[in-house]
């Protein structure tokens, strides 16, 4: 955390975790995810949850659509970048999106927190 003339300045957190496969994209898991680092007052997480919602983004219909998936993973990632840190769901490990938004944590020497 920064201070900067007596103002907080929030770091970015990506909030990473399984989606495909889970029910209603494990929204809740991630909505709780982003209530815990919020009350710590210090975090700005980004959510791709809120990221799909805002978008008006429904790919539950075919979430086999790889076209779909790669454009979702180079969004995700590229929100990742911009952030200082990646906080890991449980469950993580089984998502391949999720260990990909993981290696690339590791690749850019982003600090990793795990649920």
């Amino acid at each position: 955390m920064e201070l900067i003339e007596d103002t907080i300045v929030k770091r970015r957190v990506y909030i990473a975790g399984p989606m495909r496969g889970k029910i209603n994209k494990n929204r809740k898991a991630f909505q709780r995810a982003e209530d815990h680092l919020l009350r710590q007052k210090i975090w700005e997480p980004v959510n791709p949850c809120k990221i799909d919602e805002a978008n008006e983004l429904l790919y539950d219909e075919n979430p086999n659509d790889g076209q779909l998936i790669r454009e979702l993973m180079k969004r995700d990632i590229d929100e990742l970048y911009t952030c200082s840190s990646i906080y890991m769901l449980r469950g993580w490990e089984k998502s391949a999106g999720a260990r990909a938004e993981h290696a690339f944590a590791i690749a850019i020497s982003q600090p990793i927190m795990y649920q």
